[in-house]
């Protein structure tokens, strides 16, 4: 587990990660990272931690996702029986941002990409959040290169 603390000033926030860093924390003794840095926004934080990771795959969480207890084990799945390079998934909206759910608690909305088409991907983001699990080989390629880190560009 990588953890790209990407500049945050928020007194709350570098309390939790100055405790998770600490020698003999859970978080520590598991061999899990935080990389703090600059703000580089979305495309240089995302590009520092999966140029840091070690697997084959890398998943990509930002700071307004949560994941499901089944998430993990259902992409890589859904990757390996598929094929597929790259896996997302629906998306559920929580009523607060603030409170983590329980198993009781309903989302108030979904959002489903369709993926798959290139020409309405131009207009309408159909592929999926940027919570996708994704081949390192893929942002790898000379091609691709990793995340846009172009300041305020957010829709990767």
């Amino acid at each position: 587990v990588i953890v790209v603390d990407d500049g945050s000033t928020e007194e709350s926030v570098t309390t939790l990660f100055d405790q998770l860093l600490r020698a003999g924390s859970w978080f520590n003794l598991r061999g899990w990272r935080v990389i703090r840095g600059e703000n580089r926004y979305l495309g240089g934080a995302r590009n520092v931690g999966w140029r840091a990771a070690k697997g084959q795959w890398v998943l990509f969480m930002d700071d307004d996702n949560y994941a499901k207890p089944y998430e993990v084990s259902v992409m890589v799945w859904a990757a390996l029986h598929s094929g597929a390079d790259i896996v997302t998934s629906a998306n559920d909206y929580l009523p607060s941002a603030t409170e983590p759910p329980t198993n009781e608690t309903l989302p108030h909305g979904r959002y489903v990409p369709l993926g798959a088409s290139l020409t309405t991907g131009m207009f309408e983001n159909g592929f999926g959040d940027a919570n996708a699990l994704i081949n390192k080989k893929v942002l790898e390629d000379p091609a691709i290169n990793g995340w846009a880190e172009d300041d305020g560009y957010g829709v990767q």
